[in-house]
């Protein structure tokens, strides 16, 4: 198993110092994908209107940035609304990459 770091850029850099142990880097990229729309999800979900652009820069033992991925959520209300802020402790539990 190698240990994999996933950083996530936001409108700064939020270097992972911790880390997650994977198989291989295909098995590391493959939890990036799947945590980025959850993260992105949270962060829009706190605005009015969001207009979010996430990445996840996946790095090895080596400090070498093997993969990255990108997503960009646009969500405008279309109607007078105020939004309830939900609970997101949920989101703490995929595990490392939510730091921020």
């Amino acid at each position: 198993m190698a240990r994999y770091y996933f950083d996530i850029l936001d409108h700064t850099l939020t270097r992972d110092e911790e880390g997650l142990e994977f198989a291989d880097p295909r098995d590391a990229a493959k939890h990036a994908l799947q945590a980025l729309p959850m993260i992105v999800a949270h962060e829009a979900m706190n605005d009015q209107d969001a207009h979010d652009t996430l990445t996840v820069h996946v790095r090895d033992e080596s400090d070498t940035t093997i993969y990255s991925a990108t997503l960009t959520c646009v969500g405008t209300w279309l109607t007078r609304c105020t939004p309830r802020v939900p609970n997101w402790d949920w989101l703490g539990r995929v595990n490392g990459l939510a730091k921020h």
